[in-house]
């Protein structure tokens, strides 16, 4: 798997640049929506999806009326949150404990994606598949809340934010595959979309730990034809 994602960017480069030019139609756009991003297996926690922003340049080029390769340089904000609670008797008195989490990374991320566009009426579909690169920008951050209540009584209550470049998300580089499926409807000088992803994480946080990268995506945009 690994040597997969390096030989699929190879072959979106390839066709994107040798396509036709008396076929191929160049686009430009623009996209932005939200992440519902996560850590997959969980290996201390169970993770619960954090939401955070995206938004990209898209860059397409046809390779006949129904495929083209869509390039999409942009950020996106990843990571997870968790939620800890337990409560039990301590000295004939009961202790309840609660912690909550979320995790900040940053990315600037690179899709390389194969869209194939069946026409549905009016309306034009949209199925996307390919690798993705991302790496990360700024330290990784967890940003947390932390109550103990002891017999009724609050005996500490903090929140705060750690910097986690040692922990969750100590690799900078992070790559992966991306697969989606959405909607467009053409106008006269441009088409509006949108689409829903799968972005499956294939690197390590870290080195010790199974954790991925994962989760979904939504985004709306538009794409501007600019050549014939």
């Amino acid at each position: 798997m690994k040597n997969t994602t390096p030989f699929l960017l190879l072959v979106a480069a390839f066709i994107f640049i040798s396509a036709p030019e008396s076929k191929a139609q160049y686009s430009v756009g623009f996209r932005a929506g939200v992440n519902f991003a996560n850590y997959k297996p969980g290996a201390i926690f169970y993770y619960d999806a954090r939401a955070g922003a995206n938004v990209a340049l898209l860059f397409n080029k046809s390779i006949n009326s129904f495929l083209s390769i869509q390039i999409e340089p942009g950020f996106s904000q990843r990571g997870a949150q968790y939620e800890m609670s337990e409560e039990g008797p301590v000295n004939g008195f009961i202790l309840k404990t609660k912690e909550t989490g979320k995790f900040r990374l940053n990315f600037i991320e690179l899709p390389i994606l194969l869209q194939w566009k069946p026409r549905i009426g009016k309306f034009e579909g949209i199925v996307s598949l390919g690798p993705e690169l991302r790496y990360r920008v700024g330290n990784p951050k967890l940003k947390y809340t932390s109550k103990f209540i002891y017999d009724g009584v609050v005996t500490k209550d903090e929140s705060g934010e750690v910097d986690m470049n040692d922990g969750f998300g100590r690799r900078a580089f992070d790559y992966g595959l991306a697969g989606g499926a959405g909607i467009a409807y053409p106008l006269k000088s441009f088409k509006v979309f949108g689409e829903a992803r799968y972005h499956l994480g294939l690197r390590r946080l870290t080195e010790s730990l199974k954790m991925y990268n994962r989760g979904v995506s939504v985004h709306l945009g538009v794409l501007v034809p600019i050549g014939n």
